[in-house]
């Protein structure tokens, strides 16, 4: 069994040869053309367009973080309100726990004082 590869590879090295003197390997030989092309006004109109459209795009992402602004500002008065008010009430608790009012409560009206009150050393 003999094959005959000698004429194909002949005419295919003389077909590479050949494609070499214009094209280089694996390189598309067909070019395609634009039939329509956008003008220097039409490009300048889409720029401005697209400029336009960021700018509309960061001013609305200005005006979300002023509303957080607003909202964080409400939230640290209410904050701070809230610190006065527990102060107030550490202060009345102290004012409750104090010595002259239990001496002037009911409970200790019906107590009965010590014969000597000596402290330890």
């Amino acid at each position: 069994m003999t094959y005959q590869t000698s004429n194909y590879q002949s005419a295919r090295v003389s077909l590479r040869s050949g494609l070499r003197q214009n094209f280089a390997m694996n390189q598309n030989t067909v070019a395609y053309a634009r039939d329509k092309h956008v003008g220097p006004v039409a490009s300048t109109v889409l720029i401005g367009l697209i400029v336009v459209g960021l700018l509309v795009l960061y001013l609305m992402q200005l005006a979300a973080t002023g509303s957080y602004g607003y909202q964080l500002n409400d939230i640290s008065k209410e904050q701070d309100a809230l610190v006065a008010e527990q102060q107030d009430l550490e202060v009345d608790n102290a004012r409750m726990r104090s010595l002259t009012a239990v001496r002037g409560s009911a409970v200790a009206s019906t107590m009965v004082d010590p014969a000597t009150t000596d402290t330890a050393n």
